[in-house]
């Protein structure tokens, strides 16, 4: 009798990043989310508590957050069904959670088909993935650089111009004694060190008053994208300044640590 040749499964698609070096794509607009996400792969199995009416569902997961995750399948649970939830990162020991099934979604196009689903448990998604950028990074959702720029802010009725210690993939903290209330929206320029100049979009959520002016300053906040065309700047216009921005962001951190 002829053996029967054996055909190895392919493993499942994994996203190759470092979480301290987004890739652009990488990076999911923050709006209207309580959780920073992330583009990340996952084979994860759905599981019914009710045992009367047990099912198990599996999929991939298209993002990631701390506390759920959206899972790709073309079946679905109804919605508030409590879940086990089993994620096998590809070559990992596969972990357990708990969780619920918090809104469906079945009008997309079939290969985007899904649920998104939130955790119950006290665990931390981030932590069991094991990603370097949780938890204590998250505090300010990301990392931010070492660096001295100067920053000009542009709004509708002021102009001002400080200078920034740090920077990161969301945002920075701007020195400076003039101060732009709080939600105002405003165009970013940040002039790199080599002297270029990047034309961001953002917005103002915080500001610094203080006696010692090195203290005062205000935080902005980075849009991620854009879907229309803002102060004179077209979508198109701003994701190749963004993507300049995270590459400058990722040149920083590729530098070797300076010896002590």
């Amino acid at each position: 009798m002829a053996k029967t040749k054996q055909v190895k499964s392919s493993p499942a698609p994994e996203y190759n990043f470092s979480p301290e070096l987004l890739k652009v794509n990488d990076i999911i607009s923050l709006a209207q989310r309580r959780y920073f996400r992330l583009n990340y792969v996952v084979r994860t199995t759905l599981i019914t508590l009710d045992k009367r009416n047990y099912k198990a569902i599996t999929g991939y997961t298209s993002n990631v957050s701390d506390r759920g995750f959206y899972l790709i399948t073309p079946n679905f649970l109804a919605e508030n069904t409590k879940v086990k939830i089993i994620m096998r990162p590809y070559a990992r020991t596969p972990f357990h959670l708990e969780g619920e099934v918090i809104w469906v979604n079945d009008t997309w196009q079939p290969e985007n088909k899904g649920m998104g689903i939130i955790i119950t448990s006290p665990d931390s998604i981030f932590d069991m993935l094991n990603l370097s950028i949780a938890p204590q990074k998250l505090r300010r959702q990301f990392l931010r650089v070492d660096c001295k720029l100067k920053v000009k802010l542009a709004a509708e009725k002021a102009n001002l111009a400080g200078y920034t210690n740090n920077i990161s993939y969301q945002g920075f903290f701007i020195h400076c004694t003039k101060l732009i209330p709080e939600l105002t929206q405003v165009k970013i320029f940040l002039i790199l060190p080599d002297g270029k100049e990047i034309a961001l979009l953002g917005s103002v959520v915080w500001t610094r008053q203080s006696q010692d002016k090195k203290n005062c300053g205000l935080g902005v906040c980075v849009f991620l994208d854009l879907q229309e065309t803002t102060m004179d700047i077209t979508p198109a216009q701003y994701k190749k300044s963004f993507k300049a921005y995270v590459n400058f962001i990722n040149s920083l951190l590729k530098k070797p640590a300076p010896k002590k």
